[in-house]
């Protein structure tokens, strides 16, 4: 895992424990969190707990989530990264968070894709996917435009989830020469 990736308009970084103050306000709006995981929101303590597990992942995987900071303002808006797969036939899964108040600007797509190219590149994966609550038509969205397609349904977070993937070639031809995500 690299300590920062950078696409056109994002900073891509790993987190540290000073941030969790700084972005309790995503994690704590109902509306951003709602189809996220099992949609509960953080509390500070539980930000702060979470943050530990995360910088923990590093270590232990060399995989875990970025914050996402908006070059322009400096802003963290949210997360995106890897993480070991619970599924079979999936080597990693790709997971992506953007606060309310930057939707439908592009930016998750723009994260998941430099994401995934630097994935493809530093860890020699064959596949990674990505899951979705089955009403999460935005990350499915934005799982297509990554050129991964459907690859199973299943329960996740006693929800209805359907999970896509992309292979190694498939993202690599597909996005080759690719300088925006939008």
């Amino acid at each position: 895992m690299h300590d920062a990736i950078e696409s056109e308009r994002l900073i891509l970084r790993r987190w540290t424990l000073q941030d969790a103050p700084t972005v309790n306000h995503i994690y704590a709006d109902s509306e951003t969190m709602r189809l996220f995981a099992n949609g509960q929101t953080f509390t500070p303590e539980e930000l702060a707990a979470s943050f530990v597990n995360v910088i923990k992942e590093y270590s232990e995987t060399n995989l875990g989530n970025y914050a996402v900071v908006e070059r322009s303002t400096g802003d963290i808006i949210g997360h995106c990264g890897i993480h070991i797969s619970r599924e079979p036939g999936i080597d990693v899964e790709a997971d992506w968070l953007i606060s309310r108040d930057r939707w439908n600007r592009g930016y998750a797509t723009e994260a998941a894709g430099a994401v995934l190219s630097s994935a493809f590149a530093l860890h020699g994966l064959h596949r990674i996917g990505g899951v979705a609550h089955r009403d999460n038509a935005a990350s499915i969205a934005v799982m297509r435009k990554l050129y991964m397609t459907p690859f199973a349904e299943l329960l996740r977070f006693e929800m209805p989830s359907v999970l896509y993937s992309v292979s190694a070639d498939t993202f690599e031809k597909s996005a080759k020469g690719r300088t925006t995500w939008e």
